[in-house]
């Protein structure tokens, strides 16, 4: 006879951890961590998570020839909205952030080569949209009133080597900067602005690069409500954003503009069906971020109908380098491979390169090149990491996790809420109805070498849309499992919320003579000498 009592504790102690606070060493999933377990060699999580990675931050340096963050460079800790190279192998970068590394920078920062924090520190009150590099000069838009003590209203010139402002160029813009681009002397800004420089201008203008002034002939009357992106070459201007006419013509969420007084093309009257978000411009192409990916012959204003990267979600930054086009966003496949949000594309074929798949947690929103590396930013806090689905066991030498070993909760909205490791056996417990793609409900027995199912250990457990396994707890033969589930037995017994099961390899069954039938779901279980609490 069992010597094991219930006591029922009128508090729940369930507690979902937070795996970035958590052994700083270790790679982080990017959501919820509510168990975990360990050995002599590993880490065991579960939880609700699809993706497991170094903890980077909001930006990190690739290598065009590797696809691995280089992770001596700072941790930014938030997002990321623009990036260019500095033309020393760094990078400016700029954003919502305020700490960079172990350097307080407000929304506004250059990183060195060798991944140092520079010194360069222009302090802007609010986040930074856009930053173009031209000879010694950094311009930057946002959504900021000073940089420093000094007032300047959403746009500001500053001098790359020592971060002074250049006292002479000061268009107030009325409303945020978001985009800016550059060709010659010429400075083209978008925004959500209607007055710049002390005249009206809907979302785009044109700026002398010494002294700040408005191009007065330069003024395409855009309605809608901002333009997000601008690409420019030697004798047109491209425009991107949330508007449906310019200069009185029914253009949507795109137009080619000439650049000496802003009239429209015509001919380029593309059915777009969502924001443009990005535009890259080479001899040949412009490339369209939208909801998804595509790209107009500029000989002909039409879309390159056999180039099909079939991008399946936004995307919001685009780089060229001769025949690869790299792109960020926020999707999940493009050309023809399973990405994070962020792949290189060939330009010829559209296809994704398969060996280049550096995965991010989170949306990415800026891309640029200088040389062989690439900076990438965004919200993401984890890059250059791997699938995992709401398990993962990571080596407690060096955090990383074990590839080899490769359980998956398979249902969608399944969770793990809960693992015990027994020797060479790891069980887990929670509201999941699949492992591996078979059929488990709720509970699964793992084996040690590569998470593979225990294919002789299924228990029958009733199927309901919110029951789950929330803890258990092993002695001996011994097995008690609590949560908010029904077991039935073949003569008709039930047990609800709380049951023991034989754990014998031989006989494998619900000890139904053993129901202290609580009358609600239980939380966890706690095993002492003689007593179970739960």
């Amino acid at each position: 006879m069992k010597t094991i009592f219930t006591f029922v504790l009128a508090f729940m102690c369930w507690t979902f951890i937070n795996a970035q606070d958590y052994l700083p060493n270790l790679w982080v999933p990017d959501r919820n961590v509510n168990a975990i377990a360990f050995d002599d060699e590993f880490t065991y999580i579960g939880g609700y998570f699809s993706y497991i990675g170094p903890k980077t931050g909001s930006g990190v340096e690739l290598s065009v020839n590797n696809p691995s963050p280089n992770l001596n460079f700072p941790i930014v800790n938030d997002a990321i909205f623009t990036c260019v190279s500095d033309g020393n192998g760094g990078w400016f970068i700029g954003g919502a952030f305020t700490k960079v590394g172990d350097k307080e920078r407000n929304y506004l920062a250059q990183i060195n080569a060798d991944g140092s924090v520079s010194s360069w520190n222009p302090n802007p009150d609010g986040e930074v949209y856009a930053i173009e590099l031209s000879g010694d000069y950094v311009y930057i838009g946002g959504n900021f009133s000073y940089i420093g003590s000094d007032e300047r209203v959403h746009l500001a010139k500053i001098n790359k080597n020592n971060g002074t402002l250049d006292q002479s160029w000061n268009p107030v813009a009325n409303k945020y900067v978001s985009a800016i681009a550059i060709n010659g002397n010429d400075i083209y800004v978008g925004g959500r602005f209607d007055q710049i420089g002390g005249v009206s201008r809907n979302f785009v203008a044109k700026l002398n690069n010494t002294d700040g002034n408005v191009d007065t002939a330069w003024n395409p009357a855009v309605s809608g409500i901002d333009v997000k992106a601008i690409a420019a070459d030697e004798h047109n201007v491209y425009i991107g954003g949330y508007f449906n006419n310019v200069n009185g013509y029914d253009m949507s969420y795109f137009a080619k503009l000439d650049n000496t007084e802003g009239k429209v093309d015509t001919l380029w009257n593309l059915n777009i069906y969502s924001s443009v978000q990005a535009i890259a411009v080479n001899d040949q192409y412009v490339y369209l971020g939208t909801n998804s990916f595509e790209r107009v012959a500029k000989n002909t204003g039409k879309p390159d109908s056999l180039w099909e990267p079939d991008v399946n979600d936004n995307v919001f930054a685009i780089t060229l380098n001769g025949n690869d086009v790299y792109i960020g966003g926020k999707f999940t496949i493009a050309g023809g491979e399973k990405v994070r949000n962020i792949a290189r594309l060939n330009a010829i074929t559209a296809k994704a390169d398969h060996y280049w798949l550096p995965s991010t947690n989170s949306s990415v929103y800026a891309m640029a090149i200088s040389g062989d590396n690439i900076y990438i930013g965004g919200e993401f806090f984890s890059a250059g990491g791997i699938e995992s689905h709401s398990i993962a066991r990571l080596r407690n030498t060096d955090g990383t996790v074990d590839t080899t070993w490769k359980p998956a909760i398979t249902d969608e909205e399944g969770q793990v809420y809960c693992i015990a490791v027994e020797g060479q056996d790891i069980y887990i417990g929670g509201s999941f109805t699949q492992v591996n793609g078979f059929k488990r409900n709720y509970i699964a027995k793992l084996k040690y070498n590569d998470g593979s199912l225990d294919s002789d250990w299924a228990l029958h457990i009733n199927e309901s849309g919110d029951y789950y396994v929330s803890d258990f707890e092993i002695s001996g033969t011994d097995f008690y499992i609590g949560g908010n589930y029904g077991i039935s037995g073949l003569n008709g017994q039930v047990n609800y919320y709380l049951a023991d099961l034989i754990n014998d390899s031989q006989d494998l069954h619900f000890d139904f003579t053993w129901n202290p039938t609580p009358d609600d779901r239980v939380n966890s279980i706690a095993l002492g000498d003689n007593y179970l609490y739960v």
